[in-house]
């Protein structure tokens, strides 16, 4: 007994080397580990920033659809009239500073808002530069335009001019989508909208044709004037609001398949044929 007790003192330390001399990790094995980790951040990270470029995306459509809500309430207030781009004052005979933004947030159709804050309905989570001109107290931080061709509104515009598919300004009623060529469900209200002046001061607040040619594939994918002012910025895609109500995102470039040489962009005109050349 003697002798086994002593065996069993004997081998423990030898033992605990070899336990001890097989748990430490080499230098080639520490850099194995951090090399498959590598491996494995790079292979996951773009799947989770395309997850969260998708959840950006839902919450701006959540974000028209109560922009969307809100116009509805304004048109059951007011004879079925959209809210108009750009307010009329003087008894109807010109336009002010104010816009329809000005309009959901004084009439509180989406509750309280501070058209100035970033967190708010009218600005996209993927919009890096919401801020219109901080020195303008007029102007919000807003994300979305709205289509003058169905709620005109445009400076100094206050009378529909040539009704019909050349006409770019048009305040409209909603019932009145119904008559249109492409009907109130592909009638677009509200969109993602962006650009800069030359200033660097971001604009603007409604879509129609400017800045450059739809016909130009290149200005689409610019970060400076985009054909009717809209922004592509969910992966190539716009947010938009259609007058049924219906929010989705849309693939761009909205190029001008029926009327090439126009720098209109035809899609948001609801008396044209989509006008989206894929």
């Amino acid at each position: 007994m003697r002798t086994i007790g002593c065996r069993i003192v004997m081998d423990r330390p030898e033992t605990d080397r070899r336990d001890r001399r097989t748990s430490n990790f080499t230098l080639i094995e520490l850099l194995v580990v951090i090399a498959v980790i590598a491996i494995l951040a790079a292979l996951l990270l773009p799947a989770v920033s395309k997850a969260l470029g998708r959840g950006r995306s839902t919450l701006c459509l959540g974000n028209l659809k109560q922009l969307g809500v809100a116009e509805l309430s304004y048109a059951n207030d007011f004879a079925d009239w959209t809210i108009r781009g750009r307010v009329l004052t003087n008894n109807g005979t010109s336009t002010g500073s104010e816009a329809f933004f000005h309009t959901i947030a004084n009439l509180k159709y989406a509750g309280p808002m501070n058209i100035r804050s970033k967190k708010t309905i009218l600005v996209c989570p993927d919009d890096k530069r919401p801020e219109y001109n901080s020195s303008d107290r007029y102007t919000p931080c807003i994300s979305y335009g709205t289509n003058t061709s169905v709620t005109q509104g445009g400076w100094a515009v206050v009378a529909d001019t040539n009704p019909g598919s050349s006409c770019r300004d048009r305040h409209r009623k909603f019932g009145d989508l119904a008559k249109t060529l492409k009907g109130a469900s592909r009638s677009v209200l509200l969109a993602d909208s962006w650009s800069l002046e030359s200033d660097g001061i971001k604009k603007y607040f409604i879509l129609r044709s400017g800045g450059v040619s739809a016909a130009n594939y290149e200005a689409w994918f610019s970060e400076e004037l985009t054909p009717g002012y809209l922004s592509l910025r969910h992966s190539w895609q716009t947010a938009t609001l259609f007058c049924d109500g219906r929010a989705k995102l849309v693939k761009g470039p909205m190029m001008n398949e029926y009327s090439t040489s126009s720098s209109y962009v035809q899609w948001l005109n609801p008396d044209t044929r989509d006008g989206i050349n894929r």
